[in-house]
């Protein structure tokens, strides 16, 4: 197909392209072939994000162990939440957010409110983001490297008014991420990284513990098989948020 655009399945459904949709060539993984069921979603800054409910509990982990991880690829820095969940005043506690500050500063937020830990980002080029917490100790790694630790006794369970977003911060307007995420893993029970660590080089999978595994195939959908009940949370897909194809 001329325009890039084919099933990778066994089905090969014929696939018409609308409007100037396109192929792009952003990946978070180094490795030079195309590899089916590997996507990102792209954000534009202007409305575009994905939304989970408040009413799902697999935020809800009160002082369990845990691990949120993905990859991230800003074009431009500004107020962008890679992973978030807020009110509509933008009140936090009880959550976990990960954003870009206007001046270019990563940071991470733990339920208490209490503790960030900052790193530097740029724009034009794929990040590796995971934090994880053990026991109290949450730590920030970029690239496989601990940017750094707080301690945050807190329970994580946002509440009734504080839906997870990926690409804003939960349900507070203005706080919009332009670029693409990928591959986007919550597990509740284990953090999984522990010591400095080689970022893997493959889509991630739904290993023990996960609850969400999204921003990875063609669709936008919960690929994971560990949410409740063995069903995928529903996530709603705000603006022109989009999954596009990338290159591995």
């Amino acid at each position: 197909d001329e325009s890039g655009f084919v099933d990778d399945s066994t089905n090969n459904f014929k696939i018409t392209r609308y409007g100037d949709v396109s192929v792009q060539s952003v990946s978070p993984f180094k490795v030079h072939t195309v590899t089916a069921n590997t996507h990102s979603v792209y954000f534009d800054g202007t409305g575009d994000y994905l939304s989970i409910p408040d009413s799902q509990t697999f935020m809800n982990v009160g002082t369990n162990d845990l691990t949120i991880e993905g990859w991230v690829y800003f074009n431009s820095v500004g107020t962008g939440t890679f992973f978030g969940t807020a009110d509509s005043n933008g009140n936090s506690s009880g959550g976990v957010v990960i954003y870009l500050s206007a001046s270019g500063t990563l940071r991470v937020y733990g339920p208490s409110v209490s503790g960030t830990i900052t790193t530097s980002a740029v724009t034009g080029t794929w990040y590796h983001i995971a934090v994880t917490r053990q026991t109290n100790t949450w730590t920030l790694w970029l690239n496989g490297s601990s940017q750094g630790t707080f301690t945050d006794s807190g329970s994580v369970n946002p509440g009734g008014s504080k839906p997870l977003a990926i690409g804003r911060l939960g349900a507070y307007d203005g706080v919009y991420l332009t670029g693409y995420v990928s591959n986007v893993r919550f597990i509740n029970g284990t953090a999984l990284y522990t010591s400095r660590f080689t970022v893997p080089t493959s889509p991630l999978t739904s290993t023990a513990n996960t609850k969400l595994l999204t921003c990875s195939s063609n669709t936008i959908v919960d690929l994971s098989t560990a949410s409740t009940g063995n069903t995928a949370f529903a996530i709603t897909v705000n603006g022109d948020a989009r999954a596009t194809i990338v290159t591995t």
